[in-house]
């Protein structure tokens, strides 16, 4: 469930600090405390090799939510173990700062800390274009998804790798949602980390309705592991500035657990006590709007499942792979495939087939169209048959015009779509294809190359040219 090392960081920041709070918290044996302390050293470890930025602002976030924690909690609750916790603060600092010495040996990781530290980073225009995008409709968004529509239409001239996030979950939530959905966000983190709060002992005001506590009757494995969701919820709101980990299934469902754990810290209440803060109706929305998702979501689980495994077969160069999937999630005829991609992997083809015949197919995907002529137009270039070629050619043509009647927005089909046109000497609607990707993409150069392209093999050089000289004074190369 994660893409690439800077996914995985976000799971192992979580999991670093809620090992640490554990160990530091916990109610264990002295081999357990170690055992669990070298568990959270291994999860820093794992994100300074992964050259995640966002991970090593999240690492120090969580790490600053323990500290303050940690000395607010001690202070309180024992004031004779506040000068050894604040020594065991500075040893934290001492090993980390040891850790940041030994990273900057690598090349690779230096040049990314500095890159986070001190050089522009392309994040800056990313957040640039999602400010532009939220302006669009402040108050209640454009709605979920668009920002990667109005990503690349405000993108700015030296960001040339597609805009699909913003990196910024704040500001692609309010570009998606407007103030409204920024204001709902707000009110649930707030309420979890309200109620998370309040498992700390002798939190004031609730300090006075309590007698004082000892250092060791402090500790405790439930204590340790509310401790550590919210450091990871700490070290999350700052990952979030810099990054979309939100908008990650593995991440999301990771918090989700956090969450959890926030909302129902395990405390004991009296028998007698009863929470009458929610009416019992109110009680069920929850598990019904679940089965509703469910009801929605499990028909395009086979289809979803066929897309990914048609871009990751596109990936390997597996292209007859690619376009058995995507016939399979759109209910065509199947392909010929080279090898069995899944094996060993769930669901198995023989279950996929079954899942396929409960829930039948899905040609409203434009993802599946889209990786279809990927596959069909990378087959096509690899034969030398001309005629075999041109087929290929034109069923990739034909793959695209179907997604985009879907997705008439999405300005990378409409690129390669462009593209193949252009192979198939069908100029003009190669050319309205271009002019179309233009207008939803402006300062992506590589559309002005391919134009120019298009109308100098048209013999159309001095419109060739002309376009050429915009790019240039565009992009100022």
């Amino acid at each position: 469930m994660f893409v690439n090392p800077n996914h995985f960081a976000g799971f192992l920041m979580a999991a670093g600090v809620i090992f640490l709070c554990l160990g530091a918290w916990g109610s264990m044996r002295t081999w357990a405390r170690a055992l669990t302390l070298y568990l959270a050293a291994v999860c820093w470890l794992g994100v300074a090799i992964s050259g995640s930025r966002g991970g090593y602002f999240a690492i120090a976030g969580s790490i600053l939510c323990f500290v303050l924690g940690t000395l607010y909690v001690v202070r309180q609750a024992d004031t004779g173990r506040f000068a050894g916790a604040g020594l065991g603060v500075i040893g934290l600092a001492l090993i980390v700062g040891f850790a940041f010495i030994l990273t900057s040996q690598n090349n690779m990781l230096s040049d990314r800390i500095q890159t986070a530290l001190f050089k522009e980073d392309v994040r800056v225009y990313n957040w640039q274009a999602a400010l532009d995008h939220f302006r669009l409709s402040p108050w209640i968004g454009t709605g979920a998804g668009t920002h990667l529509i109005y990503g690349r239409l405000f993108r700015r001239v030296l960001n040339q790798s597609d805009p699909v996030h913003a990196h910024c979950d704040y500001l692609e939530l309010l570009a998606e949602y407007g103030v409204v959905g920024g204001l709902c966000m707000a009110i649930f983190v707030i309420a979890h980390v309200r109620n998370g709060l309040r498992s700390f002992p002798r939190i004031p005001p609730r300090l006075a309705q309590f007698e004082r506590l000892n250092f060791e009757n402090l500790q405790s494995n439930r204590f340790g592991i509310q401790f550590g969701a919210l450091c990871a919820v700490g070290g999350l709101a700052f990952h979030s500035v810099v990054d979309f980990d939100m908008h990650i299934p593995g991440i999301a469902l990771i918090f989700a657990f956090v969450f959890g754990v926030l909302a129902n810290p395990g405390v004991e209440r009296p028998l007698h006590v009863v929470d009458r803060s929610v009416t019992p109706w109110v009680r069920f929305l929850l598990p019904i709007l679940g089965a509703w998702m469910l009801w929605r979501a499990l028909p395009l689980l086979p289809s979803e499942y066929c897309s990914e495994m048609a871009r990751r077969a596109i990936r390997v160069n597996s292209f007859n792979d690619a376009i058995a999937y995507a016939q399979k999630g759109l209910g065509e005829k199947g392909w010929p495939r080279s090898y069995a991609l899944n094996a060993g992997q769930w669901p198995s083809e023989a279950t996929l087939d079954k899942m396929l015949g409960v829930f039948g197919p899905n040609p409203e995907n434009p993802e599946l169209y889209f990786y279809l002529g990927q596959a069909q137009r990378e087959a096509g270039m690899r034969v030398a048959d001309p005629a075999v070629r041109q087929y290929f050619f034109e069923q990739a043509a034909l793959a695209f015009e179907a997604e985009l009647r879907i997705f008439p927005q999405d300005g990378n089909a409409l690129l390669e779509y462009g593209q193949l046109l252009a192979g198939l000497e069908r100029y003009m609607e190669a050319e309205e294809a271009y002019a179309k990707a233009l207008a939803l993409d402006p300062k992506l150069e590589l559309l002005y190359v391919e134009r120019a392209k298009l109308l100098e093999a048209e013999g159309r050089k001095a419109e060739s040219e002309r376009i050429e000289r915009e790019r240039r004074e565009i992009f100022g190369h």
